[in-house]
């Protein structure tokens, strides 16, 4: 059994799907922990550096922000997630949606629409200073 579940979990589509979920589970511990422990996972874990490309760099990535906002999604702060990544509300609703379905839809819109996210992101850590973060 544990071998079929292994075999199953490592299949590039389960792991994919798994990997998807982080961000809605993210959304999820982070509205648990606000509305019913009263904790803020921001202020909790804002001396953690999670991401490698700012601890080697010591600049903010283009995805700066994200896993802040994405918590603050989680707890319906939609200003403050803004403010920390614009990018939020796509990534969490694309996510969700890719988790649970399996798929997105219209598979000829995915190359063109990664191509115009990336420059999107780009631009704007340009825009907001990748020294900034």
């Amino acid at each position: 059994m544990s071998a079929q579940l292994v075999d199953w979990a490592l299949k590039p589509k389960t792991l994919s799907r798994l990997v998807a979920a982080v961000v809605p589970a993210l959304a999820v511990v982070s509205a648990t922990a606000h509305f019913g422990f009263n904790s803020d996972l921001v202020n909790d874990l804002s001396a953690l550096t999670l991401c490698p490309f700012k601890f080697v760099a010591d600049i903010g990535c283009p995805g700066c922000g994200m896993m802040r906002a994405i918590i603050r999604l989680g707890q319906l702060q939609f200003t403050e997630a803004w403010s920390y990544h614009p990018f939020s509300y796509p990534v969490l609703l694309g996510t969700t949606l890719y988790a649970a379905a399996g798929e997105l839809p219209r598979k000829a819109l995915h190359a063109p629409l990664a191509a115009v996210a990336l420059g999107l992101i780009i631009l704007l850590w340009f825009v907001r200073g990748p020294f900034v973060g």
